[in-house]
């Protein structure tokens, strides 16, 4: 993959979606390791980010917020 279409990718690579979430590419592996995060292991050393998951677990998180 040398050039992708950000707006289709179903799989976000972590900088990509560190900037969707505003945080740094660190604070998005931290991230990671939550297991509600939704992770896709790509290879064995490499992981991605669903983009479906993440707009989900971007409105569990807002929701949350809401009713704290």
């Amino acid at each position: 993959l040398t050039m992708r279409n950000n707006e289709a990718a179903m799989v976000l690579t972590l900088p990509e979606a560190a900037a969707m979430l505003g945080l740094s590419v660190r604070g998005t592996y931290t991230l990671c390791r939550r297991a509600d995060f939704p992770t896709v292991r790509l290879t064995p050393n490499r992981i991605g980010v669903s983009r479906a998951g993440l707009e989900r677990w971007i409105e569990k998180q807002v929701q949350k917020g809401e009713a704290d």
